[in-house]
């Protein structure tokens, strides 16, 4: 296991930010800027890549282990309740509703059925055709960041089963 090391990825909740520190999911009080403090934090197996808070849980990638499910409604103690490996190398991820969608880099994205924490289940995917690493999600879209082939708009209308309909080519 990692302790601490590199910061990639963060996410905040009102006074609250989660974020990765190697290995460890900080959950750090920012009610006063100049005095953080930290509450608790979560050891994974590896550095952590993404983060998205939603309700009572943390979603956490990292990397080539996988995709976690870190129960924080008491930031002192937080929790691991659910892990699902995606196979590749999952670093982003989104949350929308019972879905988590996981950036996989060479496997695409994944989309994964979060309803029952403890027991995540992938439910659909989408080859994005590059490396996919950014994943952000907005009313019916997900956006999904893939290297050299730009911003993917796909529609998630049926979680089940992605379409594309759109594309940036950045260049």
């Amino acid at each position: 296991r990692w302790a601490n090391g590199p910061c990639y990825a963060v996410s905040v909740t009102g006074d609250t930010a989660y974020f990765g520190n190697g290995g460890y999911l900080e959950i750090v009080d920012f009610s006063d800027p100049a005095n953080p403090v930290e509450l608790g934090k979560a050891l994974l197996p590896a550095p952590i890549r993404g983060v998205a808070i939603s309700g009572h849980y943390a979603y956490v990638t990292d990397g080539n282990d996988g995709f976690h499910i870190i129960y924080i409604s008491n930031p002192l103690s937080p929790s691991e309740v659910g892990f699902y490996d995606t196979g590749g190398d999952a670093l982003g991820v989104a949350v929308s509703g019972h879905y988590a969608y996981v950036a996989d880099y060479w496997d695409g994205l994944r989309v994964i059925d979060i309803s029952n924490p403890s027991s995540p289940s992938e439910v659909g995917f989408y080859d994005t055709g590059g490396y996919a690493e950014g994943v952000a999600v907005s009313g019916h879209y997900v956006y999904v960041t893939d290297e050299g082939n730009g911003l993917l708009v796909l529609d998630t209308s049926n979680p089940l089963s992605l379409s594309a309909v759109g594309v940036f080519y950045t260049g």
